[in-house]
């Protein structure tokens, strides 16, 4: 509540879908967009819930190296983030420089050793410079309130 005291509730259009989807129809940028979003969104959708299920039942992969599996399929996505940010920023400009590097913490890690089944946990503090970037972020939104 606190970081909101200053926050004014504005009116909210309600949205027609049918203009909208008209819209997109019409705006071949915008179709484009919305048509590789959509078809993201369902490869996604299918590789997270009917995979593993196929693997497992038809295919009587373990639990476990599934899970191994989806670790190494997925690690490039956050591998990769930090170099292609940077060729971005090449390309666009970049508008910041946040910490210098990728924003991305596990505090607490946990998991079921999956050969004796107790819990295995590794806890770390948030490095303070990811908290100056939440103390500037935070700085930046309430400035912006009082304008």
């Amino acid at each position: 509540k606190k970081n909101f005291k200053k926050s004014v509730n504005q009116k909210i259009e309600n949205i027609r879908i049918k203009q909208t989807i008209l819209e997109y129809l019409k705006n071949k940028n915008l179709y484009n967009v919305f048509a590789a979003q959509f078809g993201l969104q369902l490869f996604y959708a299918f590789m997270v819930v009917y995979t593993p299920l196929y693997l497992e039942k038809y295919l009587k992969f373990s639990w476990t190296e599934i899970g191994l599996m989806f670790t190494i399929m997925l690690l490039p996505f956050v591998l990769f983030e930090l170099p292609v940010g940077e060729m971005g920023d090449k390309k666009y400009g970049a508008k910041t420089n946040l910490i210098g590097r990728t924003c991305l913490h596990a505090r607490v890690l946990a998991f079921i050793h999956p050969v004796n089944g107790t819990e295995v946990r590794y806890e770390t503090p948030v490095p303070g410079r990811f908290m100056s970037v939440f103390a500037r972020h935070a700085k930046i939104e309430n400035e912006g309130d009082e304008r």
